[in-house]
């Protein structure tokens, strides 16, 4: 199977685990944008299309799901993996959940999270 590096854009308002993860996916072979707030990740996708989002539930000002629906508004096809330390995923259910492909619990297993981005990047080459 061939495998697909990305570019990946991460969003968290925690800056060590925004390092973290970019450390993470970079040795994976993916390109990395990080943004510390869905404001600034517009900013960024407007410059540079990421093929899919990783980004942070709950932050301040806008949160992981207004961003995903904005990012969606320029990109429909974006897939979104959305990182939370809430075990509560009903509040993302309905029309909101358009574009999220996974949900990640923080505190996240390295393993755990490299699968889902790796499950997302075989179905960009199956659609090739």
């Amino acid at each position: 199977m061939q495998v697909r590096f990305l570019t990946i854009l991460i969003v968290d308002d925690d800056p060590t685990l925004l390092r973290l993860l970019g450390i993470l996916l970079r040795e994976e072979g993916h390109t990395v944008m990080s943004a510390e707030s869905g404001e600034a990740a517009l900013g960024l996708a407007t410059a540079v299309k990421p093929d899919m989002v990783l980004t942070d539930l709950r932050m301040g000002g806008m949160d992981g799901l207004e961003l995903l629906e904005s990012l969606r508004k320029m990109y429909p096809m974006l897939p979104g993996i959305i990182l939370t330390a809430h075990g509560n995923i009903p509040e993302v259910s309905g029309p909101a959940r358009r574009g999220v492909l996974g949900f990640i619990q923080k505190p996240y297993e390295a393993r755990h999270l490299l699968r889902e981005v790796n499950r997302i990047a075989n179905c960009f080459v199956d659609l090739e």
